[in-house]
């Protein structure tokens, strides 16, 4: 079986909507990052629309094997082409990757297209879906 690739929202998942990071998801992502091994990635909203907060929380991840910015990804793109893009430059097929999103339109868009998708409600709730889709040991 395929290793599933996990790829996380960063507005309203890795930061609040104040921009302020969400040190438990960050960790999270770390986590299986480092020492589950999984392939991370994350999709963000337009980079021109970042701020300095936006940055600093994406630095602070260290590496992540793409980020995909839906402003800047294909300008000819659809709003949901967004998803190909991701995989194209991930290198992977729709049926390993698991979207981490707050947005439930993104989610389901994400299931359209042979995605995954948990709906980021809190982190305790996130982190036990997680934990189901990838068979990690219990993250929180």
């Amino acid at each position: 079986m395929d290793r599933p690739f996990l790829w996380f929202g960063l507005d309203g998942v890795l930061s609040s909507p104040l921009v302020e990071p969400n040190p438990v998801m960050v960790n999270t992502l770390r986590y299986l990052r480092d020492f589950a091994g999984f392939g991370v990635g994350i999709l963000a909203g337009d980079h021109c629309e970042w701020g300095p907060a936006r940055k600093r929380i994406v630095a602070d991840l260290g590496e992540v094997t793409v980020i995909v910015d839906s402003g800047t990804a294909d300008a000819r793109a659809s709003r949901w082409d967004i998803f190909r893009i991701a995989e194209k430059l991930a290198g992977i097929p729709p049926k390993v990757s698991i979207l981490i999103d707050r947005d439930a339109e993104t989610c389901a868009a994400a299931n359209a297209f042979g995605w995954r998708s948990i709906r980021f409600q809190d982190n305790a709730r996130a982190c036990r879906q997680l934990h189901c889709a990838t068979g990690t040991q219990s993250i929180l």
